[in-house]
């Protein structure tokens, strides 16, 4: 089934009307998996996201596995003000 119905242009004029005459989203945005889909691959792939909080990796060689839209990700902290993001996959391609 196609996501199309999400970009309606009715349901964007509610969304985006002045406040006094617009509405929240449609409730199926808070519980369709289809719609946390799109969501996942419209925003959260495309644009940086908040991962952790700083004091997470205080200690230089610090790392901290976490999933990012469903990505596993493995943030290490390199230097005292650097903290770097790696795909937290394996080269061998699940042979290790």
């Amino acid at each position: 089934m196609s996501n199309d119905h999400w970009f309606d242009p009715q349901v964007w004029a509610r969304i985006t009307d002045p406040t006094a005459k617009g509405s929240a989203l449609p409730n199926a945005a808070y519980t369709d998996s289809k719609f946390f889909d799109l969501e996942q691959n419209s925003l959260f792939k495309k644009t940086w996201v908040f991962a952790t909080f700083v004091h997470k990796l205080s200690d230089i060689g610090d790392l901290l596995p976490v999933e990012v839209a469903g990505q596993p990700i493995l943030l290490a902290k390199s230097d005292e003000s650097t903290i770097r993001a790696f795909h937290n996959v394996c080269r061998h391609r699940g042979q290790c």
